[in-house]
């Protein structure tokens, strides 16, 4: 079975995912942060997780991060395109949208392919493949906040 990634979890499925471990949801709650919200890859000095769970938690679950294929800034406004690659191989699109500066909105891909099929959409004329797992869509938003000035 493949490692789950630990950035699809909420904190109290965290908790449950392996019971072994006997996570609290306090502390299920700070590796999740450091994980999406500090955007870090590494659970060390998370306040309550021992150097056994800390282990165990990296040993057993994956970190993967999507690959950007290309990245394309509007001429015209600062509009970013971003073309990320899941590790299946399949591609999808995000866009980071300029808002009143210093903020941005990021559209977000929620699917791999559309089931529209939009005469002048290039991702309609791909048709439908699969929706994308909650961690792709967070590392969306990630990528797009770590390029951003």
């Amino acid at each position: 079975m493949a490692a789950t990634h630990l950035r699809n979890h909420t904190p109290p499925s965290l908790v449950g995912l392996w019971p072994d471990l006997s996570l609290d949801l306090g502390v299920a709650r700070r590796v999740l942060s450091r994980l999406i919200f500090e955007d870090g890859d590494r659970l060390t000095d998370v306040r309550g997780l021992s150097k056994r769970n800390e282990h165990e938690i990296l040993a057993r679950g994956q970190l993967t991060r999507l690959k950007v294929l290309d990245r394309r800034q509007s001429a015209v406004d600062p509009f970013v395109k971003y073309l990320f690659e899941a590790p299946d191989g399949r591609s999808f699109e995000t866009v980071r949208i300029p808002l009143e500066k210093p903020r941005w909105s990021v559209c977000v891909s929620s699917q791999v392919g559309c089931a529209l099929a939009c005469a002048f959409c290039e991702t309609g004329r791909m048709g439908f493949v699969r929706n994308l797992e909650p961690w792709e869509m967070v590392e969306q938003v990630l990528t797009v906040r770590r390029e951003s000035p």
